[in-house]
């Protein structure tokens, strides 16, 4: 009896063994994975600050270029666009 006991008992460890080794062998590559999200975490979260202010200043001019007249006209000026009637003179300077 004490024999078959211990059989038992041997088996049942070694397939807890292979359970724990079947785990460790298929997981290991995730847990790689893992770490490696959790190191660029902090640099992602710096860039999407970034691009979340960017993402402002461009909202903020796109209503400005859509509702204010006065910024219209200056990049449209920049653009060398006149307004009807407006004669443009050219100013050009020769250097010796």
């Amino acid at each position: 009896m004490a024999i078959k006991g211990r059989t038992q008992f041997s088996a049942g460890v070694y397939i807890i063994f292979a359970i724990a080794v079947f785990i460790a062998i298929f997981s290991a590559p995730a847990v790689r994975t893992i770490i490696a999200h959790r190191q660029r975490l902090p640099v992602l979260r710096v860039e999407y600050s970034k691009l979340e202010q960017e993402n402002i200043a461009l909202r903020q001019k796109m209503c400005d270029l859509q509702n204010n007249g006065f910024v219209i006209e200056c990049h449209a000026r920049e653009l060398g666009l006149v307004k009807p009637g407006e004669k443009v003179y050219r100013v050009s300077v020769e250097t010796n």
